[in-house]
């Protein structure tokens, strides 16, 4: 019985020595392949004010040739910023922005309703290969008379 302990320890130490090797393999430099990734910050407005609340994506444009990992930001009092290191690669990004505003009402599970703003605003921007600065007006579309 003993022995049968020990076995079954020895076992699932190697297993996680293996276990441990293994990560340290798989994730040693992965952030460091392919191309840069900068910093994108800036102020979105909507109808002339800051947005309150929201969030900006970035999706890398392949029909433009832009083969780099999409990015998103939230949005707080009209500002955003991408997080250090995990930003765009530069070139063309199809951009999709949603915005939002607290209301004071609370839902039955007790959550804070949170109202849209508009549509989602899309549009497209070819970023430079370094850090920037990215300022945007979002534009709904006028309804159409009948």
């Amino acid at each position: 019985m003993i022995q049968l302990l020990h076995r079954k320890a020895a076992s699932l130490a190697a297993l996680l020595l293996l276990a441990s090797s293994l990560t340290v393999i798989c994730g040693c430099g992965a952030g460091d392949i392919g191309p840069g990734k900068y910093q994108v910050s800036g102020v979105i407005t909507f109808q002339g004010q800051p947005l309150p609340e929201g969030e900006i994506i970035f999706a890398p444009d392949a029909s433009a040739g832009n083969q780099g990992p999409a990015c998103i930001a939230y949005v707080k009092d009209g500002k955003y910023s991408t997080q250090y290191g995990k930003g765009l690669v530069g070139g063309a990004y199809k951009i999709e922005v949603e915005g939002f505003e607290t209301k004071a009402e609370v839902d039955v599970d007790g959550e804070t309703i949170v109202a849209p703003l508009f549509r989602t605003f899309v549009t497209t921007h070819e970023f430079p290969q370094e850090d920037s600065t990215y300022d945007l007006e979002v534009e709904v579309p006028k309804k159409k008379r009948r």
